[in-house]
């Protein structure tokens, strides 16, 4: 019988299309060694949808619409359109962050956001309520405008990530890194030289993987998304055991 088995798989689910739930054939041994060697997709994730919004003086204003592949510039004309009925324009500096200015002279203040409006506007490290001076608020951060630089295929299977966001660990278990440097509307290609993972072989019956931006948060494709993996099998009684799993940091 064959040591090592080698698996395709794709998500079906077009309402979550991040989320591959399959059932695994095992190697005929009591352990299996996890690899997941490659990823594709293509780079077309929704970075707002009608859940979106943010907050004005204690007021949520909704975007109630989809949108993907935004930059500064999009981003700023979207939200001077969403504000305008309360007189607040919204440009880009210099260095391509935002600027909310009050064209009715008035102090406001923005006193929250949705998860994905925080990351498009570049408040994902800010502190609420954040109070104008002489009528404008200037974002600190740039925004993500293709979710965070990095990514993470996450799985039931993978190994334990350790984040220093807050000093704590996070049940989350990776299995591959994927850093964005990929473009709008073209192939996301990732191959796989960090992760792999001793499991029981049991444990392939039920296995989940899901792709998730560097907070954990499920990214949101427009098209599946595609994985190629291989399962070697381990004897429990020799030195293949050895092997141990990654570190997160």
């Amino acid at each position: 019988m064959f040591e090592t088995l080698q698996y395709t798989l794709h998500s079906i689910n077009e309402d979550n299309y991040s989320l591959i739930e399959t059932c695994l054939e095992a190697p005929p041994y009591p352990l299996t060694k996890l690899t997941v060697n490659g990823l594709t997709t293509i780079c077309s994730m929704i970075l707002l949808d009608d859940n979106d919004y943010i907050e004005i003086d204690d007021e949520k204003y909704y975007i109630y619409e989809y949108y993907s592949d935004l930059n500064a510039i999009s981003v700023s004309l979207l939200l001077s359109k969403l504000l305008e009925d309360i007189w607040i324009k919204v440009y880009t500096d210099n260095v391509n962050r935002l600027v909310f200015e009050s064209t009715a002279l008035l102090d406001f203040s923005i006193t929250g956001a949705s998860y994905n409006m925080k990351q498009v506007t570049g408040l994902y490290n800010s502190r609420f309520p954040i109070i104008s001076n002489d009528n404008i608020i200037y974002m600190k951060s740039l925004g993500f405008f293709q979710s965070t630089p990095i990514l993470y295929l996450v799985s039931n299977v993978g190994a334990k990530c350790y984040q220093n966001k807050d000093r704590v660990y996070y049940d989350q278990k990776i299995v591959m890194r994927i850093y964005n440097s990929f473009s709008p509307n073209l192939p996301i290609v990732c191959n796989n030289a960090e992760f792999s993972t001793i499991v029981s072989s049991n444990a392939l019956s039920n296995v989940w993987f899901r792709l998730v931006d560097a907070n954990f948060i499920p990214i949101k494709l427009t098209s599946p998304l595609y994985l190629s993996a291989s399962g070697e099998g381990v004897n429990a009684s020799s030195d293949d055991t050895g092997v141990q799993e990654p570190i997160q940091g």
